[in-house]
This record gives structure tokens, C-alpha cells and sequence, in this order.
């Protein structure tokens, strides 16, 4: 009998995340970050892949730089935004 790999695929759900991401990508507050690169939107720390993904499909023209406070931290993070965009757009360093 095979073992089953828990290491998740990367970008298996790619589609259904990516299509999360582009939905959060036109709601206004995310909008609002358009006019005013200052601002702040709070959230759940779940949440933030999803928002950052949506960041950067909403200008992929721009790049988008998340500082984190441990490299554990940075690494999950990264993971997650693989799972939302690709290997190709989201960048580990």
C-alpha cells in the first residue's frame, strides 16, 4: 500500500485560490489602498495570504514586499502565497 504525501501539492488549488484572490481583489478596501498607499486594513492573520495575493493581482505591475518578524514566519507566509499564485509570483528572501 502507498503512502500518502502530507506535503500539499504546490499550487493544487491554484484555480479556486486564485479566483479567492481575484475576488478580493475588487472590494473596496482593498480599492482604497489605489488612493492611499498609507493605509491600513486590519485583519485576521489567516487572512492576510489571501489579502496580499489579492494585492498583487490587483497591480501585477508592482511589486509587493511583506517583511515578517522570524524567517519561520517569512517561509509559511511564502508557502501560503504559493498556494494563491504560483511558484513564479510569489518569491522567498
Amino acid at each position: 500500500m502507498a503512502k500518502a504525501s502530507l506535503k500539499p501539492q504546490v499550487g493544487a488549488n491554484l484555480g479556486v485560490l486564485r479566483s479567492v484572490a481575484h475576488a478580493l481583489a475588487i472590494d473596496p478596501a482593498l480599492e482604497s489602498l489605489e488612493r492611499d498607499p498609507a493605509g491600513v486594513i486590519a485583519c485576521a492573520e489567516n487572512v492576510r495570504p489571501a489579502l496580499i495575493a489579492a494585492l498583487g493581482l490587483q497591480r501585477p505591475d508592482r511589486t509587493i514586499v511583506v517583511v515578517t518578524r522570524t524567517g519561520t514566519a517569512a517561509q509559511l507566509l511564502h508557502d501560503d502565497l504559493v498556494q494563491f499564485l504560483g511558484t513564479d509570483d510569489a518569491l522567498l528572501f
